[in-house]
């Protein structure tokens, strides 16, 4: 993991590869934890794996 990559903050909004926007809800050490906008259920991805799929809202960095 590259260490210049901030890493995401509880409540931070990310747009993943497909354009769908989360909101994270836990960050852990090897884990995010999000929520897909109009979907019920929380969502986990491995740190890397979010790091790599998912960006910043403008305005959340």
């Amino acid at each position: 993991m590259s260490e210049d990559v901030p890493l995401p903050k509880v409540n931070q909004r990310y747009r993943d590869d497909h354009g769908a926007l989360v909101t994270v809800t836990s960050v852990e050490e090897t884990r995010v934890v999000f929520m897909r906008d109009g979907y019920p259920h929380p969502c986990m991805r491995p740190m890397y794996n979010f790091l790599g799929k998912f960006k910043p809202e403008p305005g959340e960095e």
